[in-house]
């Protein structure tokens, strides 16, 4: 059943809503506010109220998905707009009196015979325009409603401020990679020097032995007198003393040997 110029009438749910400070009349359901909900304008209507509370401050709400459901009234409420944007909040009331959102409020049914018995004579009696607190205006998706209950165009529905998006963090510059060092390059090895072949021996040449000859001489005589730069006596220092090979042989008792290059004790 839609709410518009032609029709200004809708079933109804009356509930009952007061601050906590109220709460002592909670179940005696004295005091309050009441507030009359369309419940046939189907699940994708937005129905909205607005006006001022006892604050002094302007308040804005809507609400769809409005429902009976086994005797309780269900809606969705979103609060600060007029449109039923953004996350709403899920409610239900019944007959109990139950602490609402916020917990400063409470609200009971002050009225749901048409989500008791939809076919029932109260049902039936329970029909006209919706309204909230005294003075509140009454909003159709977000249009307007007249006093009659029907919609006008007249005045059109504050635009709601766009909710800003959060300002992005700055993206982090990439740390820069450290520039890696040159690799050095590797530092030759000396090159060796060549290793010099050794410098063969000389072959030693076979030494060919000179004859010895024998001269067969005469013992001298005790009273002979020893010759110039011969040896005066026979014995081993004596003849090696002798640097002279002609010397050495012209001794009694000296021999000059040749291979060897001295002169030695012996005889020719």
């Amino acid at each position: 059943m839609m709410f518009n110029n032609s029709i200004n009438t809708a079933v109804l749910a009356a509930t009952l809503l007061f601050k906590s400070t109220d709460a002592i009349n909670c179940p005696n359901c004295g005091g309050g506010t009441n507030h009359y909900w369309p419940v046939d304008y189907g699940l994708d209507a937005c129905h909205a109220w607005q006006g001022t509370g006892t604050d002094g401050r302007l308040h804005t709400n809507s609400a769809k998905n409005m429902r009976c459901d086994g005797g309780v009234f269900k809606f969705t409420q979103y609060a600060g707009n007029l449109i039923c944007d953004g996350t709403g909040v899920d409610k239900e009331i019944g007959t109990t009196c139950e602490q609402d959102i916020p917990p400063t409020i409470y609200t009971v049914g002050l009225d749901l015979s048409c989500c008791i018995d939809p076919d029932g004579d109260a049902c039936k009696a329970l029909t006209g325009q919706p309204s909230a607190r005294e003075g509140s205006d009454i909003f159709l998706d977000g249009q307007e409603c007249d006093a009659d209950g029907g919609t006008t165009t007249s005045t059109p529905p504050p635009t709601p401020l766009p909710t800003p998006l959060p300002t992005p963090l700055p993206t982090p510059l990439p740390t820069p990679l450290p520039t890696p060092l040159p690799t050095p390059l590797p530092t030759p090895l000396p090159t060796p020097l060549p290793t010099p072949l050794p410098t063969p021996l000389p072959t030693p040449q076979p030494v060919t032995p000179s004859p010895t000859k024998t001269i067969l001489t005469k013992a001298p005589t005790t009273n002979k007198p020893t010759p110039s730069g011969t040896a005066s006596s026979c014995d081993e220092d004596t003849c090696n003393a002798i640097r002279r090979p002609m010397i050495c042989n012209r001794s009694d008792c000296c021999v000059y040997n040749r291979r060897q290059n001295k002169c030695m004790l012996g005889s020719l």
